[in-house]
C-alpha cells in the first residue's frame, strides 16, 4: 500500500512503517467508554493505532488532517482494514467554521504533530467542536518535560531548538490546565502513561470494562506480535463540560478498601509497570501495612499474574518453611471487567542494587545458597537420569531453537548428544525451583545482612534440575558487574575463570548438598542457557542476522560446539 502511495519519498515510507504499528495511539481510549450513539473527531490523523482503537466505539469516526499525503494514505489504509472512519483533510484555519459537534474530542499529540499550535489553540478548538457534556482528550508526549526526566541533554537540547524555532513555548501541565478552566470546559482529570519510569505523580487509569484494545482480532494479533507491549510515555488531560467517570484504578481500590474492611482508601505512593506487561501500585493499606496491587495491560500480562498467584498458593502449600519470604495473597478477582490481584509487599532492597555499589557481595551469594538449600532439599526426589530426562527437561529449548535457526542443526544435535551422554546414569535430583531467581527477584536487608524475601514467583516448578536458580543467580550478578548479555557469561563460564573462588566454592557446596557429581555443573549450565535463551529466540529468531539472535544463540552456540569437544 505504502508503495502505491505517491508522493512520499523512501525516508516517509521507512517512518510510516516504524510509527504506524509502534503501540502507540490507544492510551486515550482506556480513558473513554464506549458510546455506540455519539460521535468522535481526532485531530489530527494520528501514526498510531488510535483510529482502530476506536472505529467500533462510536457511531461515527472522523479523522482530521492537514497534510493532503498522509491523509491519502491512512484513508486507503483504514478502508483496507473495513474501518467506518471518515477522513477530513482540510486546513487548521478551517476548524473555527468547521459545523459539526462532537460528542468525544481528541487532540493526538498535539502540540507535536500540529506545528504552531498552542494550548490557546486548542482550548478554542474544544469550546468550538465539543457537543454539550462532552468530552475533549489531550494527547502529548510532552517531550521538553520527557527529555529532562531522561537527562538526555541532547534530546533536550534539540528540543530547545525546536521550540524556538517554531516559536511558540511547549505547554505546561499546569499552564493547559489553567487555559481549560477559563474555557467552558471545566472538568478536568490528568493521567500520566508511566513518564519516569518508578514515580508517575498521577496513576494511569480507565474507564469501565476490559479495554477494547485487548479484545478484537487485530489487537489479539498485535498483542501476539509484541507491538501492544511498549511503554507509554506520553501525559492525557480529559476535559469537558462533565466530571469524568470514575477510572478503573478507583473502582480497584474502593473494592480492596469494602473488602478488606480498611479504615480508609488505600493510597498508592508508587508505579511501575513491568516489562511483562503488568502494571504495580505500591499500596498503603494504613494498619494492614503496604501491599503491591498487581493489574495487566494486555492478555499475556494476565496470563503472568495468574501464574504468579497460582505459584504463591502452590508454594505456601509444599514449602512452608520459607512461608515468611515469599508474598502472601490478600485479595484477587476482577473489577469493571479487569483482573488484578493483590499481596502483601515484602522488606528489604533488590540484590541488584547492592551489587551495583558493593565491594563485599559473598554475603549475598551465602544468603541465596542458604535459601535455596531450605527452598529446594527438603523436597529432593532423586533417580537415575535416563531416556526420560531429555523430553522432561531440554527437548523442547532444543526444538525450539532447531526450528528458527535451521543452520545450527548439526551443532544442535552435538549440543543434545553431549547432555545425553554427561546425564547418562547420573543421580539427579528433582528440585523446586523458582525459575527466575536473579538478584533482581531477591530482596536484602544491607545492615542485617540476610535475605528478606524472594518475589516473582511465576515460573514456579516443582519438577526442575539442579543448579539453575543458583547458577541463574550467580551469572545474573556477573552480568550486572559486566553489563554482558546471558549467551557471553555463559561461554565465559564454560571456558573456565569467570567464577570467583567464593563463588565456585558455594557451586561446589550446592553440589555437596545435593550430592551431584562436579562434572554436572557444566551440563547444567549449557541446560540453563538453552531454557532461558530458547522462549526468546521464538520472536528474535525470525529475522536473518538479527542482532538479539546473533549475540546470545548463534554465536555462543558455535562456540559452545567447540568448548565441549575439548
Amino acid at each position: 500500500m505504502l508503495e502505491k502511495s505517491g508522493g512520499f519519498s523512501p525516508a516517509e515510507r521507512r517512518e510510516a512503517l516504524a510509527t504506524m504499528f509502534r503501540g502507540h495511539g490507544y492510551e486515550w481510549s482506556l480513558l473513554c467508554p464506549a458510546c455506540p450513539d455519539t460521535r468522535a473527531l481526532i485531530l489530527p490523523a494520528p501514526w498510531s493505532l488510535a483510529p482502530l482503537a476506536m472505529a467500533d466505539r462510536f457511531a461515527e469516526l472522523a479523522v482530521w488532517e492537514t497534510d493532503p499525503k498522509r491523509a491519502e494514505l491512512l484513508n486507503d489504509f483504514y478502508r483496507s482494514l473495513t474501518l467506518p472512519v471518515k477522513m477530513i483533510s482540510a486546513p487548521l484555519d478551517q476548524l473555527v467554521d468547521h459545523p459539526d459537534r462532537y460528542d468525544v474530542l481528541v487532540f493526538e499529540d498535539s502540540f507535536a504533530q500540529l506545528r504552531g499550535c498552542g494550548p490557546k489553540e486548542v482550548e478554542t478548538w474544544a469550546a468550538k467542536l465539543l457537543a454539550p457534556g462532552g468530552q475533549c482528550c489531550i494527547v502529548t508526549a510532552s517531550r521538553f518535560g520527557r527529555n529532562v526526566w531522561r537527562g538526555n541533554l541532547k534530546s533536550f537540547a534539540r528540543e530547545l531548538r525546536r521550540v524556538f524555532k517554531q516559536g511558540y513555548a511547549v505547554p505546561s501541565l499546569n499552564g493547559l490546565r489553567r487555559r481549560m478552566r477559563r474555557a467552558s470546559l471545566t472538568r478536568h482529570r490528568t493521567y500520566y502513561f508511566y513518564p519516569d519510569h518508578r514515580k508517575p505523580r498521577e496513576i494511569l487509569s480507565w474507564n469501565g470494562t476490559l479495554p477494547r484494545h485487548m479484545r478484537g482480532g487485530i489487537y489479539k494479533l498485535l498483542d501476539r506480535l509484541g507491538f501492544t507491549e511498549q511503554v507509554h510515555d506520553s501525559f492525557m488531560m480529559v476535559a469537558g463540560e462533565k466530571e469524568p467517570a470514575s477510572g478503573l484504578v478507583d473502582e480497584l481500590l474502593s473494592h480492596i478498601e469494602e473488602e478488606l474492611g480498611l479504615a480508609d482508601r488505600p493510597a498508592i505512593h508508587e508505579c511501575r509497570v513491568q516489562r511483562t506487561g503488568v502494571m504495580l501500585l505500591f499500596l498503603d493499606l494504613g494498619d494492614r501495612g503496604e501491599a503491591v496491587l498487581r493489574v495487566p495491560l494486555h492478555r499475556r500480562a494476565e496470563l503472568r499474574m495468574v501464574a504468579n498467584g497460582d505459584a504463591l498458593e502452590t508454594l505456601h502449600a509444599g514449602a512452608p518453611q520459607i512461608h515468611s519470604l515469599a508474598p502472601q495473597r490478600l485479595s484477587s478477582g476482577s473489577v469493571g471487567g479487569m483482573p488484578y490481584y493483590l499481596e502483601n509487599k515484602l522488606t528489604g532492597t533488590p540484590a541488584y542494587d547492592i551489587i551495583a555499589g558493593s565491594r563485599d557481595e559473598r554475603w549475598i551469594l551465602d544468603e541465596a545458597f542458604q535459601f535455596l538449600k531450605t527452598f529446594s532439599h527438603e523436597q529432593a526426589r532423586y533417580a537415575l537420569a535416563d531416556e526420560e530426562i531429555r523430553p522432561k527437561y531440554y527437548q523442547r529449548p532444543l526444538d525450539i531453537m532447531r526450528e528458527h535457526f535451521a543452520e545450527l542443526s548439526e551443532e544442535l544435535d552435538e549440543l543434545g548428544a553431549f547432555l545425553d551422554s554427561s546425564t547418562k546414569g547420573q543421580r539427579i535430583p528433582s528440585v523446586w525451583l523458582h525459575g527466575d531467581f536473579n538478584t533482581k527477584n531477591v530482596l536484602v536487608h544491607p545492615e542485617e545482612r540476610k535475605i528478606t524475601g524472594v518475589i516473582d514467583w511465576d515460573l514456579l516448578s516443582e519438577t526442575g534440575l539442579p543448579l539453575q536458580d543458583l547458577l541463574h543467580f550467580i551469572l545474573s550478578m556477573h552480568r550486572r558487574r559486566r553489563q554482558i548479555g546471558i549467551g557471553e557469561v555463559v561461554v565465559r563460564a564454560l571456558e573456565g575463570g569467570l567464577l570467583h573462588p567464593h563463588e565456585q566454592s558455594v557451586v561446589d557446596r550446592y553440589c555437596a548438598q545435593f550430592d551431584l557429581q562436579p562434572e554436572l555443573v557444566k551440563p547444567m549450565l549449557l541446560v540453563y542457557w538453552a531454557r532461558h535463551v530458547a522462549p526468546k529466540s521464538i520472536k528474535g529468531g525470525r529475522v536473518p542476522g538479527d542482532e538479539w539472535s546473533q549475540q546470545h544463540v548463534i554465536e555462543p552456540l558455535r562456540k559452545i560446539r567447540w568448548l565441549i569437544k575439548r
